[in-house]
């Protein structure tokens, strides 16, 4: 941090260097939970470095963990208008793993699919978003069977099962969507437990900060869905 203000008193006009300088300062505030802080220091670097994706994938899961729907929507639509016609697999996964966290977050989420070929499925992060794409565009049958084939290269995540939890529920099958949804608890409860002496590497832990506040509000959501079903019943 000290290192950008440095730099910016020689340089004030380098827009490299106010890039970084806002996306350290970003960085900063997400270590001190200043969610709407660190919102605001992302939209300013993605103001300087406008292609960056994941400059703004930061800046709208920032805006969700601060609470802020409409930053977190705007944001989303700007993503999806940006980069719609990218062939980058990042690119395209950034879009697809910011947009997916809602259901309404366009108002045609079939719109996210095109993306989902971009991401490359054989690539982890193409399993987790093509499954979860495809659940927002109301496709359960084919977000389970995206899901279960993930599951034979990579471990289910807490990500795979809150969305697994919620097709299954889609779907009418109570007793799976029951089952996912404590998996999904139960990663996230051993995740929070991580020992840092894991030599298998096998066990859940986070992989990035983002995780650690997607993850929670995916199951949010999937306990709301399941328990909803549950009071009718």
């Amino acid at each position: 941090m000290f290192e950008y203000d440095a730099a910016l008193k020689l340089s004030p006009q380098d827009p490299q260097i106010r890039l970084e300088a806002h996306r350290n300062r970003g960085y900063c505030c997400i270590g001190r939970c200043q969610w709407g802080k660190a919102a605001a220091e992302f939209a300013k670097a993605c103001e300087l470095g406008p292609d960056d994706s994941y400059l703004w994938r930061f800046r709208a899961v920032a805006h969700v963990a601060a609470g802020d729907v409409a930053g977190y929507r705007q944001a989303g639509t700007a993503m999806v208008e940006r980069f719609e016609k990218t062939e980058d697999r990042d690119t395209a996964a950034n879009v697809l793993l910011v947009c997916v966290l809602r259901g309404d977050t366009l108002p045609d989420m079939a719109r996210l699919l095109p993306l989902t070929r971009v991401a490359d499925p054989i690539w982890h992060w193409g399993t987790w978003v093509r499954g979860a794409a495809l659940y927002r565009a109301g496709r359960y049958e084919e977000s389970v069977r995206s899901f279960e084939t993930a599951a034979k290269m990579y471990r289910p995540r807490a990500w795979d099962w809150c969305f697994l939890a919620m097709a299954h529920h889609r779907l009418g099958h109570a007793e799976e969507a029951r089952r996912c949804l404590v998996e999904a608890a139960r990663w996230i409860d051993e995740a929070n437990r991580e020992e840092l002496d894991d030599p298998t590497s096998t066990r859940p832990g986070w992989g990035s900060w983002h995780e650690g506040v997607v993850y929670p509000l995916l199951l949010r959501e999937a306990e709301a869905l399941l328990g909803a079903k549950e009071k009718k019943d």
